[in-house]
């Protein structure tokens, strides 16, 4: 390899270990369901169904989920994180992302409540393959349930580990119709030791990146 060959390689590792680690804060886009924005089309409410996509990246399944800023008008501001909050309209309704993943240990966490009083319930499942038949159950089948009224919540969270490069598929489905389940600030992290990880590769390539300098 030529020397500007090897200086570039060198500063794109920089780059690229630097933007990991910048952007490790939530590996799963519109993760607060604020794109789209509502407002800008002065609404409050939004539907989507089978088959659509919410903010380009989560895709519904199953039946209509919608995107409130003002949940219904009997129960107004019913919004359990930022401005815009996720409802499962209908029981078997979900929302599904793919996210490729490196190896390493992570923490999927998110926020649920209920419109109206009774027990919500929320299906979720992390596997891999895309969330092809087969694929890797990195969290199998799980169900979260609470009677916290929104616009209060409740946190949940969930830790697993990818032994090889993996697309990776976070679903979550509303199993329950009445009270509808409120879903917010979903959000995929590395655990402490994947930061690490990567941080040491970016200090790998910089001391080498000043050795060749000196050489």
């Amino acid at each position: 390899m030529s020397t500007k060959l090897r200086v570039l390689a060198t500063l794109g590792g920089i780059a690229v270990a630097s933007m990991v680690v910048s952007q490790a804060a939530n590996l799963l886009s519109n993760g607060d369901f604020e794109s789209p924005d509502l407002s800008t089309i002065g609404a409050t409410q939004a539907t989507y169904g089978p088959g659509q996509s919410i903010g380009g990246v989560w895709t519904v399944s199953g039946a209509n989920v919608g995107l409130y800023t003002d949940a219904w008008d009997l129960n107004p501001n019913q919004v359990i994180a930022d401005e815009q909050s996720l409802y499962f309209d209908v029981a078997g309704a979900a929302i599904s992302q793919t996210v490729s993943l490196s190896p390493g240990s992570y923490t999927l966490s998110f926020k649920a409540a209920a419109l109206n009083t009774g027990t919500y319930r929320i299906a979720y499942t992390v596997v891999g393959n895309g969330g092809a038949p087969g694929g890797t159950a990195y969290v199998p089948y799980n169900i979260v349930s609470g009677t916290t009224l929104a616009p209060n919540f409740d946190s949940y969270l969930a830790s697993f580990t990818v032994g090889t490069a993996d697309n990776v598929m976070f679903t979550f489905m509303g199993i329950s119709e009445d009270p509808q389940a409120a879903l917010d600030d979903v959000s995929l992290v590395p655990e402490p030791e994947t930061y690490a990880l990567v941080a040491g590769l970016g200090l790998m390539l910089f001391a080498g990146y000043r050795r060749f300098r000196k050489a």
